[in-house]
């Protein structure tokens, strides 16, 4: 799709939909162009060398995850950290961009976009628990606050590395400690000993997963780390996933494989392909994770943002309901939580060992 081809399909567009809204001036000598919706840029098209990067503002979690359904392919989407509610996307082709249009369209309409109508009752049980646990006095202490802290030290340690500080490994190391408790202390061990007799190499990869403006930033990493040092898809995602919450723990949760295979089937959600590398397993999560947050929005539980929906996606696949606030569930309830996971159901009278 030439540049000014893409210029001109979104100013005929504008112009079929003949909506005083809605005001684009296709001014070639400018740098951005902007399509207004009620004075307010809608969308930017930014001029570049193949005209195929686009930003959407003020995208809900049902617009993104409505866009991310439908375009191409789903990686070319990319938030903006320092445009709340803004995301760029890398059009593959005149289709990808009249999905865009479309949604535009729809905002003009008043429709509201919701990623699926779908509300099966796999849905309706697994809300009902997330809500369960959202909603219990102990989950921001349990589930959130730690992760808090555990991005903070790692957002110092990016900072120093960016910075070209002499304590980045200092910092780095830190990020691994208390109050960590989401990587494997065997496999971050290796790594951070592989980071301090390869600096260049480990301050080389870590700028690559520390760079916000890189949608593919996890397969560019790996591609760093020798598979000697970090094996397997799942231990080479948890640590990219780990150190990727430097950038944004509320946005950029940590991967763990069992508790999102457990969600898929929870819920019906299709598991990624066997063939998928690591980056795209992290996209096909998610994915999820903002269906989720979509479905419980439906269903009136507001979560906040996608550390919320990894937490009670957490608590729903693995929790020990021996502990609060499982324990404090009437017996019957338990029971039901046990049979929605598949768990072997407790039984009242079995004896005390």
């Amino acid at each position: 799709m030439a540049t000014w081809s893409t210029l001109e399909h979104i100013d005929s567009w504008v112009r079929a939909v003949n909506r005083p809204e809605l005001t684009f001036d296709p001014d070639a000598g400018r740098m951005f162009l902007d399509v207004y919706l009620n004075g307010r840029s809608a969308i930017r098209w930014m001029r570049t060398e193949d005209g195929r990067k686009v930003l959407v503002s003020d995208l809900s979690r049902g617009e993104e995850l409505f866009l991310r359904q439908r375009l191409t392919d789903s990686r070319s989407i990319a938030r903006q950290p320092s445009l709340a509610g803004s995301v760029t996307l890398h059009l593959l082709d005149v289709a990808d961009l009249d999905v865009v249009l479309h949604l535009i369209n729809m905002r003009l309409e008043g429709t509201p976009v919701t990623a699926s109508a779908e509300r099966s009752g796999s849905w309706d049980q697994f809300i009902h628990w997330s809500a369960r646990f959202f909603e219990s006095a102990e989950f921001d202490t349990n589930e959130r606050d730690y992760k808090l802290t555990i991005g903070a030290n790692l957002e110092r340690a990016r900072t120093a590395l960016l910075d070209d500080s002499p304590d980045w490994m200092k910092q780095l190391k830190r990020g691994f400690q208390s109050p960590n408790n989401l990587t494997n202390w065997r496999m971050h061990s290796v790594f951070l000993k592989w980071c301090e007799q390869n600096p260049d190499s480990a301050k080389a990869a870590l700028r690559l997963i520390w760079e916000p403006l890189e949608p593919r930033r996890i397969r560019a990493f790996l591609r760093m780390v020798p598979g000697s040092v970090v094996s397997g898809t799942g231990g080479r995602l948890s640590l990219a996933s780990f150190l990727q919450m430097a950038l944004d723990v509320r946005e950029w949760t940590m991967y763990r494989s069992s508790p999102l295979s457990s969600g898929y089937s929870l819920t019906g959600f299709d598991p990624p392909a066997d063939n998928n590398d690591e980056q795209a397993v992290y996209d096909h999560a998610v994915l999820f994770l903002d269906r989720l947050m979509d479905e419980a929005a439906g269903r009136g539980l507001e979560l906040r943002d996608r550390l919320d929906a990894q937490s009670v996606l957490w608590c729903v696949t693995s929790w020990d309901t021996s502990f609060p606030p499982g324990s404090t569930w009437p017996v019957e309830d338990q029971r039901w939580f046990h049979q929605f996971r598949g768990d072997p159901i407790p039984q009242a009278d079995s004896p005390t060992r």
